[in-house]
Parts: structure tokens; sequence; C-alpha cells
């Protein structure tokens, strides 16, 4: 009577993995992916993402506006946006202007180029930024962080970065027109408005409507 041989170990083994390969096959989840949880992004990709959000809600809400870099939006000639995101503190960007012109402005959320009058959301230089090269008058409505949110009584930190001496005026929409609630000459800055005491009484965080550049 003959007795069959055991099989070798190797082979046995062999045997186990062909048959949980073929199991994993026809249940339609390969082993090593079974269970695996979605990679978690990067801070700088989280950044980038939410600058993405930002830029787009402020395209749709500014007709005719456009993306000049990953955090930037050209509202006007001569009147630019930026967002929060992963730019470095020393980078540029190219603007266009009037005239077919460009001039190469910082890119950095947080900074102001010189020759610009530039505003912040937030007290300290943070979040939106928005910029003025033009010597003008701007209604702050005319132009929307997002659908329904204009920069009007959104600006807590001014940056007067302009040159030869030039003065901005600030005004609060008062219901029969506008009152000046302080003024920045060029070279000077406001980190945070809560502390800055307007002309007519309390401070000025979040009431200026309409801007005298220079």
């Amino acid at each position: 009577m003959l007795r069959s041989r055991p099989q070798p170990r190797a082979r046995r083994l062999a045997a186990v993995l062909v048959t949980a390969a073929l199991a994993a096959a026809l249940s339609g989840v390969a082993p090593a992916a079974a269970g695996r949880k979605p990679m978690p992004l990067a801070p700088s990709q989280r950044s980038a993402a939410a600058a993405n959000r930002q830029v787009a809600a402020a395209l749709k809400a500014n007709p005719g506006s456009r993306r000049i870099t990953l955090t930037s939006v050209l509202l006007a000639p001569g009147v630019v946006m930026t967002v929060p995101g992963p730019v470095t503190a020393g980078a540029t960007m190219t603007v266009p202007v009037r005239g077919g012109r460009q001039v190469t402005v910082a890119a950095a959320d947080t900074s102001c180029a010189s020759g610009w009058l530039c505003m912040w959301q937030h007290i300290y230089r943070a979040g939106a930024k928005l910029a003025f090269y033009y010597c003008n008058t701007q209604n702050l409505g005319n132009y929307y962080i997002s659908s329904g949110n204009s920069w009007r009584d959104d600006v807590s930190s001014i940056w007067n970065h302009q040159t030869g001496g030039v003065v901005s005026y600030f005004y609060d929409w008062k219901g029969l027109g506008y009152v000046r609630v302080g003024s920045l000459s060029a070279g000077n800055y406001l980190q945070d408005l809560t502390r800055d005491r307007a002309a007519d009484g309390g401070n000025w965080n979040d009431r200026i409507d309409q801007v005298s550049v220079c």
C-alpha cells in the first residue's frame, strides 16, 4: 500500500498564499489596500487648497476679475486682492496696470510693495489683503472678498507704503454722507485699528467704507 508523501512546508505555504490572493481578487479588495486610510494632506497642500477656494470665491464675486498668481486676483487696474497661501516672504509677482504696463510687487499676503497702499481684513496683517496702486478715491463696496462679503467695514490693519510724503484718508458712511475716521502718511502703518482712535470718536476698526488713496 502506497502512502502519499507529505507536502514540503514551502509548497503548503505557497498554496495558502495563492488561495488568499484568489479570495482577495474575487472580493475586489487587494490585501495591501484593505482598511488603508487616505494619506493626510501636508500643511502646504492644505494651505494651497484653502487659497484655491478663496481665490475661486473672489473670482465669482468680482465679475471681470482674473487670477494672476496662486493667491492673487486682479480686481481692476491697479487693484489687487491677495489671500493667505503658500508663498514665501520674498516672492514677487507681475501686476498689469494701465497703458499695457506691468509692475513687480510683493506676492506674500503679509507684504506691501513700495508705491502701494495695502489693507488687511484682520489685525497684524492677517487675512485677505487689498492693495491700491493709483491715486484716486475708492469705494470698498465695489470689491468683494466673497459673494455677499464686500470690503466695506472689513479692514483692521493698514500699511501705507507709498512714497513722496502723500497721505491716505479713510471714511465711514454715516447715512447722510462720508465722515473721515482717520488718515495715514506714506511710510507708516497701523497694525491694529481696534487700538487707534477715530477722528469722530471710538476706534476705526471695521469701519472703513471709502479710501482716498492719495
